[in-house]
């Protein structure tokens, strides 16, 4: 193509400036709430962590991870259902990697799966009297 054929346009400026797009606040996104994990017991097998898990009756594992420590399963609260916010309490229990103890930790925070399902127990009833009254 010749020099000629291209033609020269004005340069383009946008409505707002760049002061104050950098004055404008970014979206607040939801912050991640970190847990502080506390040693809770050590197993002499896997077995035994196991057992233990299924004894509490409130554990479902939900991730593994491969850390240099060992494997790492985390578990969570299945009193709330898996989609949705969780209850604050968790386990953890790293499969050490230099021998077959287990380690078992657990967070600080208390149970709090009853105000998790404190309104959606409201528009369950509800729900259901609805359809009965139909």
């Amino acid at each position: 193509m010749r020099d000629k054929e291209y033609v020269r346009v004005a340069q383009y400026e946008s409505e707002e400036s760049d002061i104050e797009k950098e004055n404008e606040k970014p979206e607040e996104s939801t912050k991640r709430t970190v847990k502080k994990w506390l040693y809770k017991q050590t197993f002499q097998s896997a077995d035994d962590a196991r057992e233990w898990i299924k004894s509490e009756g409130i554990w479902a594992k939900f991730r593994t991870n491969d850390t240099y420590a060992g494997c790492r399963e985390d578990y969570r609260c299945n009193k709330v259902p898996k989609r949705g916010p969780q209850c604050a309490c968790a386990i953890h229990l790293i499969y050490n990697a230099d021998n077959f103890q287990v380690t078992a930790f657990i967070t600080d925070a208390e149970h709090n799966h009853d105000e998790l399902l404190e309104g959606r127990q409201i528009i369950l009833v509800s729900l259901k009297n609805k359809y009965r009254a139909n």
